[in-house]
């Protein structure tokens, strides 16, 4: 009489070959999750854009930082709120949107980290400070010069900026 079943080399290899399947999704995953983060970014950054234009449209100046680089991360830059005088675009929520976003992964980045900005009132940037994953600025070719990007001058990562910044 035969005895039914598996072998423990036979699910050895079951497990081992749904373990190879299952890192090799996760691979190609990864690759459309940075994409839609910074789908997400380029997003957020253009309806920031939005509400800033508003702003500018009801006080006739941007809001101001003083010209220094303002984040919500903790580091160099922040940390600041995501509403109110000290949001880190000033008074620009809750009055134009909800609330300042936030980056989707985090305050990781370069040297402020996460989603910043900086303006005198006259020009203003906002930028990712080094969080874009895919391509250059969100794939959207934007660029503005910035003395921290080496002797080129550009910045590989989402931003928007008036002509003056």
């Amino acid at each position: 009489m035969s005895k039914k079943g598996f072998t423990l080399i036979e699910l050895l290899v079951v497990i081992a070959i749904i373990g190879l399947l299952s890192s090799i999704v996760l691979v190609s995953m990864q690759g459309a999750r940075a994409k839609a983060r910074d789908a997400r970014r380029y997003q957020e950054l253009t309806q920031l854009q939005t509400a800033i234009e508003l702003y500018y449209a009801k006080n006739e100046s941007y809001p101001s930082t003083g010209g220094a680089w303002w984040s919500v991360c903790p580091g160099n830059c922040g940390p600041h709120d995501t509403s109110g005088a000290n949001g880190w675009i000033p008074n620009l929520a809750p009055t134009f949107m909800g609330s300042l976003p936030t980056d989707p992964s985090g305050c990781v980045g370069g040297w402020c980290k996460g989603y910043i900005y900086s303006s005198n009132g006259v020009d203003y940037k906002i930028a990712t400070d080094w969080s874009a994953e895919v391509g250059e600025q969100c794939g959207q070719g934007k660029r503005f010069y910035d003395s921290r990007c080496g002797a080129s001058g550009t910045c590989n990562f989402c931003s928007i900026w008036t002509s003056g910044a």
